[in-house]
């Protein structure tokens, strides 16, 4: 993924500590953005497109969440402009990422897991 990035994240504790970290080139997000509040494209403004990528991510580690021993908890999600590169920081023994390519740009999601007690 280039410049112009969106992430948005979420930290998971409890049973499983770690963070799911969801990624978007912004033509991507920025096309989610007016789908997701049925808005033009053009009327989408920057607060609302890092509104939308929390709410991404939080969907996406709530979905991973279920699948996680219990307890666990997710933290508030946060997002930014980001202007590195998502593959500037290398892929770890304790992280899997997934990456999709659409047409407005590609979205990367990446789990980091921190700590797992059984």
């Amino acid at each position: 993924m280039g410049p112009h990035e969106i992430p948005g994240s979420v930290n998971l504790s409890g049973a499983w500590k770690g963070r799911i970290e969801v990624r978007m080139a912004s033509g991507l997000v920025y096309e989610a953005t007016a789908a997701m509040m049925m808005q033009p494209l053009d009327t989408v403004s920057e607060s609302d497109v890092l509104d939308a990528a929390k709410e991404i991510a939080n969907m996406i580690a709530g979905t991973i969440k279920s699948s996680l021993p219990r307890p666990c908890l997710m933290a508030a999600p946060e997002s930014a402009v980001k202007n590195d590169g998502f593959c500037g920081q290398p892929q770890t023994e304790d992280s899997q990422v997934v990456a999709f390519r659409h047409a407005a740009g590609d979205l990367m999601v990446r789990v980091w897991e921190e700590e797992c007690r059984h």
